[in-house]
């Protein structure tokens, strides 16, 4: 049976080879032969551009799978960041009768980055430095990564690719006694954000003012005695004003009257 295998080599753009320091990076390989059998290992992939490949054949018809384990941004100077990948032609070949060496090239952009700072303020109640508010945020509908607010210490992402967009919310706040906790108000520069569905508001990443954001967190009194009314207004105390009330106050006031007229006409 006619055999062949594969290579892989590394385009860079944003970063010269010079500019990237480190081994190399690990491209981690399965190859899937046309009995289902499957072999495996990991390359590792010079900056350079030169083509490395598994030293192996395989049957024609195995299909070769490959991924890159996420680059460090160590490897690049400060202030920059590694994109997603790109393969060329794809992340999955099959070796085809006659081809000899299929060849992949794995894309890696290196690009700026910037800052995201967040304060956290808090209104209507005491709460000691170093309280914790559980926030989330993503990047470029990227995963989720989770943070903390600290009361007293903004929120820093010192990583986040310029030219991106940022998507942020709060988690449940801590608990307060005796009160409950407003909707979170977000704000830009002194810009209020509206916050989707689902608490996340949007920043762009090529904004100068990402390291000027505040959120704040108000707290009102929900006491037992006197508690929170639905849709934020103060519970009833004292006259309702409503109709019988004013008709029995009407009759009170002209009885004093009639009891005032009686008395002066007998003196």
């Amino acid at each position: 049976m006619e055999h062949g295998t594969f290579e892989v080599s590394k385009a860079l753009e944003g970063a010269d080879p010079g500019d990237v320091s480190g081994d190399g990076f690990s491209v981690p390989w399965t190859a899937t032969l046309p009995d289902g059998s499957t072999d495996e290992g990991v390359l590792t992939v010079p900056a350079d551009g030169s083509a490395v490949g598994p030293d192996r054949e395989f049957p024609v018809g195995t299909t070769v799978h490959v991924t890159e384990e996420p680059p460090s941004d160590a490897m690049l100077p400060d202030g920059w960041t590694w994109a997603v990948p790109t393969w060329s032609p794809g992340s999955s070949l099959t070796i085809d009768e006659g081809a000899g060496t299929t060849a992949f090239t794995v894309t890696n952009s290196a690009v700026p980055t910037t800052t995201l700072q967040v304060e956290k303020l808090v209104k209507g109640t005491d709460l000691p430095d170093g309280t914790r508010f559980p926030v989330e945020y993503r990047v470029d509908d990227g995963p989720v990564q989770q943070g903390d607010l600290v009361l007293g210490e903004p929120f820093v992402a010192d990583d986040v690719p310029l030219g991106t967009t940022v998507e942020i919310r709060e988690a449940d706040p801590p608990a307060v006694d005796g009160a409950t906790w407003r909707a979170p108000h977000w704000v830009i520069d002194g810009q209020a954000l509206e916050p989707d569905d689902d608490g996340w508001v949007v920043l762009h990443a090529d904004d100068e003012r990402l390291n000027a954001v505040t959120l704040t967190n108000t707290a009102r009194s929900a006491t037992p005695d006197q508690p929170e009314a639905p849709g934020g207004t103060l519970p009833e105390t004292g006259f309702g004003g409503g109709p019988l009330s004013l008709l029995a106050l009407g009759l009170l006031l002209l009885g004093v009257a009639v009891r005032f007229v009686a008395r002066t006409l007998r003196t």
